[in-house]
């Protein structure tokens, strides 16, 4: 498991970290606002800044790409024959 208690972060808490985050929270404070591990949160908004976000970009634009999970690797899961 990903958060606490959470499989996997969501969308909207994903701009939420990384929105606070641009605006100066601390990882600390955001972790306790959103219950989600301070590892992750740090994790989640250097994925973004690596992605093309700038937090000192004013106005603050959060694009999608961003954030969103990236490509899953592995062997693609079986077709069943249909009937």
């Amino acid at each position: 498991m990903g958060a606490l208690g959470v499989k996997e972060i969501s969308v909207p808490n994903r701009i939420i970290i990384v929105l606070l985050k641009a605006l100066g929270w601390n990882t600390a404070q955001i972790s306790l606002l959103i219950n989600i591990y301070p590892r992750l949160i740090t994790r989640i908004f250097s994925r973004a800044k690596d992605r093309g976000f700038n937090p000192n970009q004013q106005p603050i634009d959060i694009l999608l790409e961003y954030i969103e999970d990236a490509p899953r690797s592995g062997r693609p899961l079986k077709k069943t024959p249909e009937l």
